[in-house]
């Protein structure tokens, strides 16, 4: 009997309560918005006060407070609730407060069992949490030159951090299959992804090339308050590929700029004088001069190969230059015009050594990449 009379008592009044008793804002909301939701009688119009409660979160520091009716016309089930929330830019626990319904004196209505909600703030001011932008393994063939991994700083990335990456041994190998990997990220403020990248390795077919060949990249520290997620370990794995290396192929060495003298010096380029042909010796002695000059040019890992772009380019414009000045001359000498020699010898002078370099790119490489280049 008390069962049936609380019902017949909630259909002959308005009954309000929230949606849900628990709801989650990011800081950077703006507005969090909540419902209120009416049952019980709805013939009539009915109001309520919503108004707010202070818990960890402050009214003036974490949001504005409010206090407010909401009046429902007749038939009318839910109307929102918003609270301004504020963003403080300082990195702080995630706080809450509370949401709480009430009556207007002498309202016939009645408040539902979630009349009161609480209502948590979620922090974006954080140093972050680091982890792999995708989690599935990485694959890679032997023929490219690196690996190519991204870290993402998620759950706020506020203030400079420092993040430690290191590679780990698998059934590959480091200074075999790839090169070792141990260095700081630096993260500014605000910056939300970052570029890792494993030099990988020329290395000889393995016996059993049908499994590839593993290793991992992990996270292993970051700096003050950030924090790593689970699954710090990105797992790469390497194919060997036929179009890198031979089978029985030894990895060879950087030159440096004193090989690059030597092999200037040497008829073609260190095979020696009795295996060298007779147009071999010609085109040696004829050309030893531009060996010298070009051996001047840095070694390419000197300097991330920017030493090596930048002097080329500048040999490739004095050399562009004495080819001009000849052809002006040679133009002079037989009489014909700047624009006939310019399309002419000019011209051949500077493709014709394109071409040349195109057919050695298409003989020496397994694709035309460098020859298109040229």
């Amino acid at each position: 009997r008390q069962a049936r009379a609380d019902a017949d008592a909630e259909t002959a009044a308005p009954v309000f309560q929230f949606e849900a008793e628990h709801y989650a804002f990011l800081e950077t909301v703006g507005q969090a918005v909540v419902k209120v939701v009416r049952g019980g009688k709805l013939e009539v119009g009915a109001s309520v006060v919503v108004s707010t409660v202070d818990g960890t979160a402050v009214a003036g520091k974490g949001y504005e407070a409010r206090s407010e009716e909401l009046f429902f016309a007749a038939g009318e089930t839910e109307k929102a609730a918003g609270v301004r929330v504020l963003h403080d830019k300082l990195w702080t626990e995630d706080r809450s407060f509370a949401l709480r319904l009430a009556l207007p004196d002498g309202a016939p209505a009645k408040l539902g069992l979630i009349h009161q909600a609480q209502v948590t703030i979620i922090d974006m001011d954080g140093p972050g949490v680091f982890c792999w932008m995708d989690s599935a393994p990485k694959s890679f063939v032997s023929s490219d030159a690196k690996a190519h991994l991204v870290v993402e700083r998620r759950r706020g990335c506020s203030g400079p951090v420092k993040l430690r990456v290191r590679s780990v041994d698998g059934t590959a190998r480091e200074g075999v299959h790839y090169s070792k990997l141990d260095e700081d990220l630096e993260w500014s403020d605000g910056e939300a992804a970052k570029a890792v990248q494993v030099r990988l390795q020329q290395f000889a077919k393995p016996d059993d090339d049908a499994e590839p060949l593993v290793f991992y990249v992990e996270l292993a520290g970051a700096s003050g308050r950030a924090d790593i997620a689970e699954g710090a370990r990105c797992e790469v794995r390497v194919t060997w590929s036929a179009g890198e290396a031979l089978e029985g192929l030894e990895v060879l060495e950087e030159a440096s700029w004193a090989d690059q003298f030597r092999q200037a010096l040497s008829v073609g380029g260190g095979e020696g004088v009795a295996e060298a042909s007779t147009v071999d010796l010609v085109m040696h002695y004829l050309s030893i001069t531009w060996k010298l000059v070009a051996a001047f040019v840095p070694p390419p890992h000197y300097l991330g190969g920017w030493a090596c772009f930048w002097v080329a380019l500048s040999l490739i414009g004095v050399v562009t230059m004495f080819i001009n000045d000849l052809a002006s001359i040679f133009g002079c000498l037989v009489g014909l015009e700047d624009q006939v020699t310019a399309i002419t010898i000019v011209a051949l002078g500077t493709s014709l050594p394109d071409t040349f370099a195109s057919v050695l790119a298409i003989r020496s490489d397994d694709n035309a990449d460098n020859a298109v280049g040229n």
